[in-house]
């Protein structure tokens, strides 16, 4: 049997509970980065990989090389005929892996695919043994519907127009439970309207205006004390610091006062004139700094379309 789950944390919970079979972490943080629906599988993981290369400084090769041999090790599986079984949390960092799983096994294995779906409201990282255990009788063999969500979901997100994020959220039936409010917290990563910050941007910044002093502190802050559920790893949080840091005009900077400290996560940081005017609704982030990056199948910046998340609309539009 092969279980597949979000990381390592999770299957060495998987394995310390005493579940027989391999286990496959999905390691990659698809709601960070380009996903290109247009692409071929091949395609789209070298670029994934050469992305987490350069966030990372690791070598993209082999990290193209890890995640075709996770593809591989599921596809084969699948046409074999093996049960497999997919343990996926309730979060945006877990729902798009689920996605891209349940994408390949509607390629590969179709709707007779003996594929059973584990999907708790809770993280499986830091699960008990019996939390586990409790987790696997609830399990549920995966239906058609949930094949089609996920179908409409991934391609809702890997577009290159992200307007039918909002139509998939519309016609989401609740076959997979925890899809629709990934697919908004998604949406809400788009500059906004006036201001050019995400969601996880402006609660960074309106920490740092309410006085939380370090980076340290400024993490739990700024997503752990907002969201529910959390997704958001250190790694991801220190790159959208240094992209507000490093901006044409930058948002944050690090308090002056001697060398800076040996320790990373103890430095202090203060807005700049147009971190406080991003939040007033005065400065564009986005359009003053030229931001570019990709969400999904959608670029930002860089002469693509402006598109913005305007909360009063509750959707992703094209800015005129």
């Amino acid at each position: 049997m092969l279980h597949v789950t979000n990381g390592d944390s999770a299957t060495a919970v998987l394995a310390h509970a005493g579940f027989e079979g391999d286990l496959l972490a999905w390691r990659d943080v698809l709601h960070e980065g380009p996903v290109r629906g247009a692409l071929t599988p091949d395609a789209r993981r070298a670029e994934r990989a050469a992305f987490i290369a350069g966030s990372v400084a690791t070598d993209a090769a082999d990290i193209e090389a890890a995640f075709r041999a996770r593809d591989e090790r599921l596809a084969a599986a699948l046409r074999a005929g093996e049960p497999v079984a997919l343990w996926f949390e309730h979060d945006l960092f877990d729902q798009w892996q689920l996605l891209e799983v349940l994408v390949m096994v509607a390629a590969i294995g179709g709707t007779d695919a003996e594929v059973e779906l584990v999907l708790p409201s809770d993280y499986i990282g830091t699960f008990r043994p019996a939390q586990a255990h409790a987790a696997w009788e609830l399990r549920r063999k995966a239906t058609a519907a949930d094949l089609a969500a996920a179908i409409d979901a991934w391609e809702a997100l890997t577009a290159d127009d992200p307007r039918g994020i909002a139509p998939a959220i519309a016609a989401d039936a609740g076959a997979l439970p925890h899809l629709k409010a990934a697919l908004h917290r998604h949406a809400e990563e788009f500059p906004a309207t006036g201001s050019g910050l995400s969601r996880t941007e402006r609660q960074l910044l309106e920490a740092i205006a309410a006085g939380v002093p370090t980076l340290r502190a400024l993490f739990p802050a700024t997503h752990h004390e907002r969201e529910d559920p959390i997704f958001l790893g250190d790694t991801v949080f220190l790159a959208i610091v240094q992209r507000l840091a490093t901006a044409r005009t930058p948002l944050v900077r690090a308090l002056a006062g001697g060398e800076a400290p040996r320790d990373a996560w103890a430095r202090p940081l203060a807005l700049t004139d147009a971190g406080r005017g991003a939040l007033a609704g005065a400065f564009d982030h986005a359009r003053e700094n030229r931001v570019a990056r990709w969400l999904g199948g959608v670029a930002i910046g860089g002469g693509a379309p402006d598109w913005r998340w305007d909360a009063a609309r509750d959707a992703v539009i094209l800015a005129g």
